[in-house]
């Protein structure tokens, strides 16, 4: 190893530190790495400096350590070497800067049999705010030519992304049968989960997962904290720093037609039968918790995952609004999930070495 040498995380590449351990989020790839905090402590002093200039600022037994942590960013390709200062200056850090045109990028719509709203209307109102992404939450069986009229409307909007959640009864949902050819059709299309259905099975067809699954869903299953649920990409890591992950920019309308931060929360802000999803925007208690980061979230804020992991305000541990999302089976004392389902399996990379960097030096 050439000592003279300057070692540089990607700026894609950030370290976050958690009470026990920190997780290096490759925003690029959309992978992570659990290390120690150690290892966050040290590129948090050391990174952009020469191999020499480190190893001169420790002692001799922490050389093996020092060599073992700059071998793991290179071979997993999170960092690389300059050769001087200067080079090693032209790489400036990635902008956390979060901004969209969108004045709501996503929406949640609930239906079922009691349901009197009508949709066209709805889409209409998202158009004029500019939303990018919808996801309508069927609770009953849904007519076949009624969800298709729906979305030849929705294919020349300019809703960019459709979500569909389908109940399964093999009497009423003979579509189901084409759903491969439902989905070529409709482009906007990208993810459709059919749930109380006799098997389970995953289907990609282009841009879309057709997901299966037996278990029965109701609007109570939303807010579940998992690996599954884990975004580690750019877009999401900047809107969880600045925002909140879960409602910021997010607009819900429940079956009866209340228009909610999200479906499941209690506040309703209006009906949509007698007043416009504008106006309700107009209020800024509304707004109020698109602000709460998960670095504000008691406990979350001392998760390695919090800039991955999507937050939960309709199902919390308490009534404080700042309390841990109640369906996170996280435990970040132990680092483990209590439901083994979502157990990650972390693999030892280190050694038993750590160097003794404290947080309180920075």
């Amino acid at each position: 190893m050439n000592e003279e040498k300057i070692i540089k995380i990607f700026s894609n590449c950030i370290i976050v530190n958690g009470l026990k351990r920190s997780v290096i989020y490759d925003l690029e790839r959309e992978e992570f790495f659990h290390v120690p905090n150690s290892f966050y402590y040290f590129f948090k002093k050391y990174n952009g400096k020469s191999i020499k200039e480190i190893k001169d600022n420790n002692n001799i037994e922490n050389y093996q350590t020092i060599d073992e942590y700059i071998n793991f960013l290179i071979t997993n390709e999170l960092g690389f070497y300059c050769d001087t200062i200067e080079e090693a200056n032209c790489f400036h850090k990635l902008s956390l800067k979060h901004e969209t045109p969108s004045h709501i990028s996503n929406a949640i719509i609930d239906f079922d049999n009691n349901s009197s709203f009508d949709f066209i209307k709805i889409f209409n109102q998202l158009e004029e705010l500019n939303c990018q992404s919808i996801e309508i939450r069927f609770w009953d069986v849904i007519n076949k030519y009624f969800l298709i009229d729906l979305l030849l409307y929705l294919k020349t909007s300019s809703i960019r992304s459709v979500e569909l959640v389908l109940k399964y009864d093999n009497k009423k949902n003979e579509f189901l049968n084409n759903i491969v050819e439902f989905v070529k059709l409709n482009s906007r299309i990208t993810k459709i989960i059919v749930y109380n259905n006799p098997f389970t099975k995953i289907i990609k067809e282009s841009n879309a997962f057709i997901i299966f699954i037996k278990e029965k869903i109701t609007k109570e299953d939303c807010g579940k904290c998992a690996e599954y649920y884990f975004q580690c990409n750019l877009p999401f890591y900047v809107e969880a720093k600045n925002y909140n992950s879960c409602l910021n920019k997010k607009i819900g309308i429940d079956a009866n037609g209340e228009i909610k931060n999200c479906p499941s929360m209690k506040q309703s802000y209006g009906n949509i039968n007698f007043t416009t999803l504008a106006k309700v925007l107009n209020n800024e208690k509304f707004k109020n918790l698109w602000n709460i980061t998960k670095d504000k979230v008691d406990i979350c804020n001392k998760c390695e995952y919090r800039y991955m992991c999507p937050d939960c305000r309709a199902y919390t541990i308490s009534n404080n609004l700042y309390s841990k999302p109640s369906k996170c089976n996280y435990d970040i004392k132990t680092m483990e999930w209590n439901n083994k389902e979502n157990n990650l399996i972390s693999k030892n990379i280190f050694s038993n070495y750590e160097i003794g960097i404290s947080n309180t030096s920075y």
